[in-house]
């Protein structure tokens, strides 16, 4: 529920576009531009628009309706420039970073994370989703709240950094935005496929006759069940397959496995030879069958966290290991807040460091 304040800025922001800025647009983009400004700054709080004028608070809902008005494919809009009045018709202090893509999970947070990474201050952060109406060209119809159901959700995100006054390294930023905002869309995009194929692995697990202890088999089909309930975020997926050359075992990467942050391996640094920690020959005299661990590089999407890596061996018909499913992502905020004797694999760990103890499990210790 919006506050009074922020009902009395919108009905002054409209007032004035009203008596202002109304006259230079036909019928269609005064109707987009309403709307545009009635979702703008709703979830921005009123006191931290206050050193602005509503001339360059309506200026830069208007700026990014531009960004906004023709976009033919489902790739970003990225726009990094210093306004002023003469030009954009307002002006900030600030260096304005204006995105506009399709709407989906870790935009604000992967975005923020690269800026810092970079180095940059942001002051102040616009983020509204709506639904948008395009033409076959790819051509602005009609921006609609996105509580109607209508059109297709696109975001556009608003960042307003510390002043950059260079024009290389401001197209430098552009160049490091884009790259995040690929990161984002190759996770959302294969995440369903990901998780699917995490559900696979687990259910041949049981299907196949594999040369593993049936209690660490079943432990291991758990713990990918509890993995796939929304206890890890996955970003990549690869296979690897074991070959011999020359004599000795090499494991090699199946190129037509590749999903999520894997399927570039540009200059992103997602290749999975370098992220995956394990690609060794000495890989097949690992005593178990599922390995946890950190991967070898900090994630570029949803938090700046080195990446959490599941790897399984993979068998032929025979019980020979053949290959290597890796599995690289994020535990989430549920998996590290649940019981340590919910969670498959370390609840053995903790029921063996408990029986070593020799401590009563309902006694005041056990607990």
């Amino acid at each position: 529920m919006r506050s009074e304040r922020s009902l009395q800025l919108k009905q002054q922001l409209m007032e004035e576009y009203l008596r202002c800025f109304s006259p230079q647009f036909s019928e269609l983009e005064n109707c987009q531009l309403k709307n545009m400004l009635d979702i703008y700054y709703r979830h921005i709080s009123p006191a931290d628009l206050e050193n602005s004028s509503s001339t360059d608070l309506i200026g830069a809902a208007i700026a990014h309706w531009q960004l906004l008005r023709e976009r033919t494919d489902s790739d970003p809009k990225i726009r990094v420039y210093n306004p002023s009045f003469e030009e954009h018709g307002w002006q900030s202090r600030h260096t304005i970073i204006e995105i506009v893509t399709d709407d989906m999970s870790f935009l604000v947070d992967s975005t923020s994370m690269g800026l810092n990474r970079a180095g940059i201050t942001i002051h102040l952060t616009i983020h509204p989703v709506a639904g948008v109406v395009r033409d076959k060209l790819g051509r602005l119809l009609a921006v609609h709240d996105i509580s109607t159901g209508l059109g297709k959700p696109e975001s556009m995100i608003c960042f307003q950094i510390e002043k950059q006054l260079s024009p290389d390294y401001m197209q430098k930023l552009e160049r490091m935005v884009r790259s995040v905002l690929l990161d984002v869309t190759l996770a959302n995009r294969d995440w369903q496929v990901m998780r699917q194929r995490v559900q696979s692995i687990a259910e041949g697990m049981v299907e196949s006759t594999l040369p593993v202890a049936k209690e660490d088999l079943s432990e291991a089909r758990a713990f990918l069940d509890w993995a796939v309930e929304d206890h890890f975020t996955f970003l990549a997926y690869c296979e690897f397959d074991l070959l011999t050359k020359d004599g000795k075992q090499i494991l090699t990467i199946d190129t037509q496995s590749k999903l999520g942050l894997f399927r570039e391996t540009g200059s992103s640094g997602h290749d999975p030879k370098s992220v995956v920690p394990v690609v060794s020959d000495s890989y097949t005299d690992f005593p178990c069958h599922l390995i946890v661990t950190k991967a070898n590089v900090k994630s570029t999407v949803h938090r700046p966290a080195y990446m959490d890596y599941i790897g399984i061996k993979r068998y032929d018909r025979n019980g020979e290991v053949n290959g290597l499913f890796c599995i690289v992502g994020l535990f989430t905020i549920a998996a590290y807040s649940s019981p340590p004797r919910d969670i498959p694999l370390l609840r053995t760990k903790v029921a063996e460091v408990v029986g070593m103890s020799r401590i009563a499990p309902a006694s005041f210790s056990g607990k």
